[in-house]
């Protein structure tokens, strides 16, 4: 089954990171959408409704998980997928509680981040229903 590419708002502070989203995405269709901050990431949200954010945990002023609680004020079906350094499993599940529905870890295949971006907007078993690592 083909699926419409989705909007997806990469929350994290690192340049080099949100360009190498942005070039694995864009080409198959895919809008990309940037933010360093959370600040940035809740106003971009909340004025362009995109289809899943592409979290990372460690961010300035502010850490992922706050930024996913704030997120979920504005669309408390809003769909986060944490892409972190992070791997500690009581990490995954703190960030599980905030309301993300995948977890990722740095680095990773485009084919694992495609396939977990796809999970969380579509809400496929089994990934989207508890935190994953990457593989």
């Amino acid at each position: 089954m083909t699926r419409e590419p989705c909007r997806v708002l990469v929350v994290d502070d690192s340049w080099y990171i949100q360009q190498l989203v942005a070039a694995a995405l864009e080409p198959m269709g895919y809008e990309v959408l940037l933010a360093g901050t959370i600040q940035a990431a809740l106003e971009t949200y909340h004025r362009e409704r995109p289809d899943v954010v592409l979290m990372d945990l460690v961010l300035p002023h502010s850490d992922g998980l706050s930024g996913i609680a704030r997120l979920r004020e504005i669309d408390p079906q809003v769909r986060v997928v944490v892409l972190s350094g992070l791997t500690d499993d009581a990490i995954r599940r703190t960030a599980q509680e905030a309301g993300a529905s995948v977890f990722l870890s740095k680095p990773l295949s485009t084919s694992r981040l495609i396939e977990a971006i796809e999970a969380s907007q579509f809400g496929d078993a089994p990934v989207a229903q508890g935190l994953q690592a990457s593989g």
